[in-house]
């Protein structure tokens, strides 16, 4: 394992005392948009408790380290937002992977680690943060739909084992020792390896006491907090709909958008789960919701206000559901979720048929990743704004029994979502037959059940807009009560 050691340059913009760190940092982003001005406050005292206490202040910080661990337009140092931000919280001693310095692939993970001394009331203790990269990792996207014919979802799981063993050789090569305490975050991608990670550290405390000789953690030492996570446990102990129930992973706190498509994925009708506890946010259902927006859109303008903004102004919060039995109720957005994933599965084939299919998936996504200019998220949004372009004429093709117009308009979307992009010439075989494949999923699905069909055409890009995570940011600094009392 080749790994990358880096000297933690000085903290800049920050203002300590009594190990309290509070300022703004720089961040370097992927895109076009230009770069950000991020506000942050931690504290050591953060971690004097018990980690089964859901801490608001703990998951904003976790979230603008989360946001951190995005990879920079500089892929051969992606990690360098991370490294300045633990920097400026005093952490020392930073280490990355491989990952973190190469083109991504389907399953390469980015992780980048530091540690500090922590004195408390109780001790001292090491406080190791690990932090997973979410976003900007162009191939890894593919890694998202490796579910793996049967146990846990095989990409995720292949991530979070090799976060594991990267804590395990920081343990080893920086000599920690005596007591330990782990933070952990990440989001989308980042949040589903932290979640697995978490998951895995705690079943081995259960069982082993101890992840490696010389130092001591427990259970109330794992401070794990995913952001719109996405399913990848499959269950031993008692769960409900989305989640594994056990003591063990009380320090795993994931903090769910309902309105957000990307937390049902792996799907729970294909048996997936998440470790710990949710903590749902404030969603198009909840009371005074338009108040709370303001209040959000108020935070992200001052963060960025560039075109994402512009979106999420337009789009977030606003779906739009036809009902053809008009003696029905329309659903809440995560009620209509719930369904058309359970839906989706069954057509599927639940995991069988979704282990046949991966590999198309899977291909397609390396194929929209293999031009250095674009990444999946940026040209995803594209297709999903063309997609509601022509959801109209979509709609037509499903009803009228028109199969190949489908597949025609599926490929036509893909090439206007490519020159967008500035791409002019790709793979159009790869492109055709992924669209074969989409299609046909689609045109069985949309047979069986036409009305949702019709509906989550109308509202994709509704359902993956609030997966965004500046929008995620400006929802926990505008709580104004402590999220756990919202926890389901």
């Amino acid at each position: 394992m080749k790994l990358q050691l880096q000297k933690t340059k000085k903290p800049f913009q920050s203002k300590s005392k009594q190990n309290k760190f509070i300022g703004t940092i720089d961040f370097k982003r992927h895109h076009s948009e230009g770069d950000i001005k991020l506000p942050y406050a931690y504290a050591d005292s953060l971690f004097f408790s018990t980690s089964a206490n859901f801490s608001l202040q703990l998951a904003r910080i976790s979230m603008v380290m989360a946001y951190a661990a995005f990879n920079t337009p500089n892929m051969q140092n992606g990690c360098e937002n991370l490294e300045n931000l633990l920097g400026l919280l005093d952490f020392k001693s930073f280490m990355s992977n491989e990952d973190y310095h190469k083109r991504p692939g389907v399953d390469t993970i980015g992780v980048g680690i530091a540690s500090k001394k922590v004195k408390s009331a109780n001790g001292e203790f090491t406080l190791l943060y690990v932090g997973i990269r979410g976003g900007f990792y162009q191939n890894e996207w593919a890694g998202n739909f490796h579910v793996g014919e049967s146990g846990n979802h095989e990409g995720f799981t292949i991530s979070s084992n090799k976060v594991y063993d990267q804590i395990l050789e920081y343990i080893r090569i920086f000599n920690i020792t005596g007591k330990i305490k782990i933070w952990c975050s990440g989001f989308s991608r980042g949040a589903a390896t932290c979640n697995m990670l978490g998951g895995k550290i705690a079943d081995i405390i259960c069982s082993s006491n101890s992840i490696c000789s010389g130092v001591s953690l427990t259970l109330d030492d794992l401070f794990f907090y995913c952001f719109e996570t996405p399913q990848g446990a499959v269950p031993t102990d008692n769960s409900t709909e989305h989640n594994i129930i056990s003591y063990k992973y009380r320090g795993i706190h994931n903090i769910i958008n309902p309105d957000d498509l990307v937390p049902r994925m792996g799907p729970s009708a294909m048996g997936f789960r998440r470790y710990g506890n949710d903590y749902i946010l404030p969603h198009s259902s909840s009371e005074n919701y338009n108040e709370f927006l303001d209040k959000a859109y108020s935070y992200y303008s001052k963060i960025d206000s560039g075109p994402a903004y512009k979106v999420i102004q337009r789009y977030n919060g606003k779906f739009r559901f036809i009902k053809l039995t008009p003696f029905l109720s329309s659903p809440s957005a995560s009620e209509f979720l719930d369904s058309a994933m359970a839906d989706m599965s069954e057509i599927a084939d639940y995991r069988t048929g979704m282990f046949k299919i991966e590999d198309e998936i899977m291909n397609f996504f390396v194929l929209i990743n293999g031009y250095n200019k674009i990444s999946a998220e940026l040209l995803l949004r594209d297709l999903f704004t063309e997609i509601v372009k022509d959801a109209d004429k979509i709609a037509i093709h499903i009803f009228t029994s028109d199969y190949k117009k489908l597949e025609n308009t599926i490929l036509s979307l893909l090439d206007k979502a490519f020159v967008k992009a500035g791409i002019l010439t790709y793979d159009h075989e790869k492109a055709r037959r992924f669209a074969s494949t989409f299609g046909n999923f689609y045109w069985t699905y949309a047979n069986k059940y036409p009305e949702d069909a019709l509906n989550l055409t109308l509202n994709l890009f509704s359902f993956i807009v609030p997966h965004d995570p500046l929008l995620e940011l400006s929802y926990l600094e505008s709580l104004d009560i402590p999220l756990y009392e919202m926890k389901i």
